[in-house]
């Protein structure tokens, strides 16, 4: 197997600065000629793989190249050549902020070494104010010698004056003699020539790592200053090895009784990976289709209790349900901040020609952020299967048994990583931004998923009755219960379904949440009335989360919640479920409602009590926005059309005067018909996208008021509102 090599020290500088000069006494091409200078001075043998230097010209607006990000990724000191330019260019910013973002992902931290090209004092009132996070960078930059303790200054003087030759050939010295312990320390010296990278653990293991399996590792000499990876076999296809009762008739496989079975197939591409790696084996292994929660329990407890003892984890699981288990663990593994990486295979790795190997592999290569070449820290439980990194959360089983398209990820475009030439790519773009991680959460902290959840199949002509007699045979022990309806959320609305919802909700109190039978898309619960039905009734959204995804986070939420039997609980539990947590949704949902009977009468108008969305988003962020009137109805015969306006806060002239105003969520015409008028009430759901992004300001009261024009009195079971 091939392992790419990337260079040491990355150039980030201004294509301004590293020009021709205009005085005789000034250097042409200042850091062109500083990279040679620095290389005259450098006396090691790998000079062709020390410095990635980038001279192609930058246009206005031009996305860094994934060339560029590689070599930012691969490099383990960025060199700073700063100036007003430097600080001006959004290209030098967008090559700073993904530095920033990687610089501190595994042990060895990459470091900064700043270089001053044209002094700044000068212009600081005009750069400090050039991009968001302008101050912080310069500061951090012109700080940078003291922060990082290499106690060295090459200034503009040095860099630039002909004169200054000498001084900056004694800089250079200095700077080299400094950053050679922390280049090797990052890129993973070897302690000991003489030893392994691979052990294979003999003691099996429950839901920890027991003493005979400590002193184990404890005697394991290693090869390698950085973390180990910790791989860890469960069972399924990836893990089989063919039967001593094999001939040339016929072969048989089963699971492998030993990792050590695994490691010696593995032994010559495990042994060239630059870290250490720890095989460990349960004692139990799983048919990954015999896959229980008590399981999901016990790969959690032993990830949290070892998670600093290693860089990264390995989980070799078998097909069937990994998009199970990869869900389940990024919802128990709150907090995480390392790589958990699952994998498996279609054909067993006692076979010839199998995709375990490969897929073993490069999902260790995943998890070792910490390692000389290692691609870019992927810090949450994800997927590697054939050339593809996935989201946990977001995989499900494409093909029954086509090893190069098992998996994938429908509703989002690109998966994380993808394997190119022996290297993975991954995608900055589509991690999750939001990693302000919360605290790790504690081992001891895991209870057992004892609540039952149902996923229900939608379909022609149900038979509700024993879908009924199924949950009040379960003794109350339901909690939960997925509905795989058609398209964006459809299902029958007819009573005998509709009345079963109902009862679930209202007198059973379960969580009912609604997801798409569909690949692709998303339940939309307004877009159609038999849809808006459900959204009345109580039906949380489930978006575009995938089936294994929407029972893991069901069954979570439902274990760490209260038991009490109250709408009040089933409600909390459906708002938590319609908010992305771990990046299993492309959009959260935020319902809030307002019965009838919060609203106060205030000359013809009628004017709800504050309330507030269960999670806080910034009107940035709203991608849609809806309305939903329940059965509102007027007090009087209303033969012709009306007028209804519905403002978020008050509005700001006389009611009738203010459509326009910025607090005008919708004004529509409604004149009822025959069958409205026959059931005495209407439902109207309104889509209010531009309005509400206008109007909203998550730091302000947020009300509703609504009115008729003319008067005409009206009364209405609650109005909802859900921006998503």
């Amino acid at each position: 197997m091939k392992i790419q090599t990337y260079k040491k020290i990355f150039f980030s500088y201004a294509r301004k600065d590293n020009q021709a000069a205009t005085f005789n006494h000034i250097i042409d091409n200042p850091i062109f000629t500083f990279k040679e200078k620095f290389l005259s001075r450098y006396k090691g043998r790998d000079k062709d793989e020390l410095i990635f230097f980038d001279e192609d010209n930058i246009e206005a607006g031009q996305k860094i190249k994934h060339e560029i990000l590689s070599a930012i990724e691969g490099c383990a000191i960025m060199f700073v050549f700063f100036s007003p330019d430097y600080f001006r260019s959004e290209y030098c910013h967008d090559e700073w902020i993904f530095f920033k973002s990687i610089q501190n992902t595994g042990n060895n931290s990459k470091k900064i070494i700043p270089i001053e090209v044209e002094p700044i004092a000068n212009y600081l009132n005009e750069i400090y104010g050039l991009f968001d996070d302008s101050e912080s960078w310069i500061d951090e930059l012109t700080n940078a010698s003291s922060d990082t303790g290499l106690n060295f200054s090459i200034t503009s003087d040095m860099l630039l004056k002909k004169e200054a030759e000498n001084e900056l050939f004694n800089a250079i010295n200095k700077l080299i003699s400094s950053i050679i312990p922390h280049i090797e320390n990052y890129i993973g010296k070897k302690t000991d020539q003489g030893h392994s990278n691979i052990l294979s653990i003999k003691g099996l293991i429950t839901d920890h790592f027991s003493k005979a399996v400590k002193t184990e590792i404890v005697n394991f000499k290693g090869k390698f200053n950085a973390a180990p990876v910790c791989v860890i076999y469960t069972g399924g296809t990836v893990g089989m090895i063919k039967s001593t009762d094999s001939d040339e008739f016929h072969t048989d496989f089963l699971m492998a009784s030993s990792v050590k079975q695994l490691t010696n197939i593995l032994h010559p591409k495990l042994a060239i990976l630059p870290f250490d790696i720890h095989f460990v084996g349960l004692k139990n292994t799983i048919d990954s289709s015999n896959i229980k929660s008590s399981d999901w329990i016990t790969l959690a407890k032993i990830i949290l209790e070892q998670i600093n003892n290693y860089q990264g984890f390995v989980i070799l699981h078998g097909t069937n349900t990994m998009a199970y288990t990869s869900s389940m663990l990024s919802f128990l593994l709150e907090g995480l901040n390392k790589p958990v990486v699952l994998t498996g295979s279609e054909v067993p790795i006692g076979a010839p020609n199998n995709d375990a190997e490969h897929n073993i592999i490069n999902a260790i290569r995943t998890a070792a952020p910490d390692a000389k070449n290692s691609p870019l820290s992927v810090k949450e439980v994800t997927v590697f299967y054939a050339n593809s990194l996935f989201r946990g959360n977001r995989v499900t089983k494409k093909n029954a048994s086509d090893r190069s398209d098992s998996f994938y990820t429908p509703n989002e475009n690109v998966p994380l990583g993808t394997l190119k030439d022996d290297r993975l790519i991954v995608n900055y773009n589509q991690l999750r931004s939001d990693y302000e991680l919360p605290n790790l959460v504690d081992s001891k902290s895991l209870r057992p998923l004892d609540a039952k959840v149902i996923i229900l199949p939608v379909f022609p002509e149900m038979d509700i009755s024993a879908y009924k007699s199924l949950i009040e045979n379960h003794d109350d022990d339901v909690r939960g219960v997925i509905l795989q309806s058609y398209g964006s959320g459809n299902t029958p609305d007819d009573d005998d379904f509709i009345g079963f919802i109902k009862y679930l909700i209202n007198e059973k109190f379960i969580v009912v949440a609604n997801i798409t039978e569909c690949e692709y898309g998303k339940v939309e619960l307004k877009v159609f009335e038999t849809s808006a039905v459900l959204f009345d009734i109580g039906v949380a959204n489930g978006g575009d989360m995938t089936v294994e995804a929407a029972y893991c986070k069901l069954l979570y939420l439902l274990t760490k919640s209260s038991t009490s039997k109250s709408l009040t609980n089933v409600r909390s539990i459906k708002n938590r479920f319609e908010h992305n947590l771990r990046g299993e949704l492309s959009i959260s949902t935020n319902t809030l409602q307002f019965p009838f009977d919060i609203f106060g009468s205030i000359d013809n108008l009628k004017e709800s009590e504050p309330a507030k969305f269960g999670n806080h988003f910034e009107r940035r962020s709203i991608v849609d926005a809806f309305i939903r009137l329940e059965r509102m109805k007027f007090k009087s015969q209303q033969e012709e059309a009306i007028e209804i306006i519905i403002y978020l806060g008050k509005p700001n002239n006389g009611f009738e005067e203010s459509r326009d105003d910025l607090n005008c969520l919708v004004s529509f015409t409604k004149k009822l018909s025959l069958s409205e008028r026959e059931k005495g009430f209407f439902e109207k759901n309104l889509e209010v996208t531009h309005t509400f992004r206008k109007s909203y300001n998550s730091k302000d009261p947020l009300f509703i008021t609504i009115g008729i024009v003319g008067g005409v009195d009206f009364e209405f079971r609650s109005i909802q509102l859900e921006p998503v």
